[in-house]
């Protein structure tokens, strides 16, 4: 199978699980999706490893708005990926680097997350006494609902990790190949005078609602990838 119709037939195959997810159909279209995409990453991760001419691909993806924790997650989906994660100084965009494969795989899996933390907030938001649809939030609801929010994403970005702990224990030659695919993506940037700098955390309140919330979204599973730092942001691209 060649690389374009193996990256067409796992769009299939998730948009198949997404659309019939909890039935047997949905289940066995993600199981040969993963399988997929496990064996199409250590394919290409292989072959990146023995060439030194290594072409990145880019996208920009909306995340629909600027708040961090929208970012943060971006960010654990791109190290989960084999990609890098970063965003201009303005706008509610994320620039995705990394192998065409994996940006698909990546598009993928941030657009579900996104969608489930987003309907995850609305219903705890349904169950605040102090929240009015008609009202803006007070400064104490605001803070609750970013500390919901992030919790939710920390707790899927320790799934995530566990599932490339699992990964490397299961195919610890698959993994290791897939973790330079990661770092021949930031030497290519390098190359191509694209910088990364550091910003400021955000702090926020832990919600243990929102740690459950982020534990009870169905992930579904991708590539590993090296981490990556949640509070980068791009430069201006330079060239050398």
């Amino acid at each position: 199978m060649s690389r374009s119709s193996a990256a067409s037939r796992i769009r299939k195959l998730l948009e198949l699980a997404r659309d019939q997810e909890g039935t047997p159909e949905g289940e066995t279209a993600a199981r040969i999706a993963r399988r997929l995409m496990r064996q199409t990453a250590h394919a290409r991760a292989k072959e990146w490893s023995q060439r030194s001419d290594i072409t990145v691909g880019r996208r920009t993806l909306d995340l629909g708005a600027r708040w961090p924790w929208r970012r943060r997650l971006a960010s654990a989906v791109a190290k989960h990926c084999a990609c890098v994660a970063a965003w201009p100084s303005r706008g509610t965009t994320v620039v995705l680097f990394g192998a065409v494969g994996t940006l698909d795989i990546a598009d993928y899996l941030l657009r579900v997350l996104l969608r489930e933390i987003d309907d995850a907030r609305a219903t705890w938001l349904t169950e605040q006494p102090d929240h009015d649809a008609l009202e803006p939030f007070s400064p104490d609801l605001a803070r609750r609902t970013t500390g919901f929010c992030n919790s939710a994403v920390g707790a899927v970005e320790t799934r995530l990790r566990e599932l490339r702990r699992q990964e490397r224990d299961e195919d610890p030659n698959g993994h290791a190949l897939v973790h330079d695919e990661a770092a021949s993506v930031r030497r290519w940037m390098d190359d191509e005078g694209i910088e990364l700098r550091k910003a400021r955390p955000n702090p926020f309140a832990f919600s243990k609602e929102g740690w459950s919330a982020g534990h009870g979204i169905a992930l579904h599973e991708a590539v590993s990838g090296q981490d990556a730092d949640a509070t980068r942001r791009l430069r201006k691209a330079r060239r050398r």
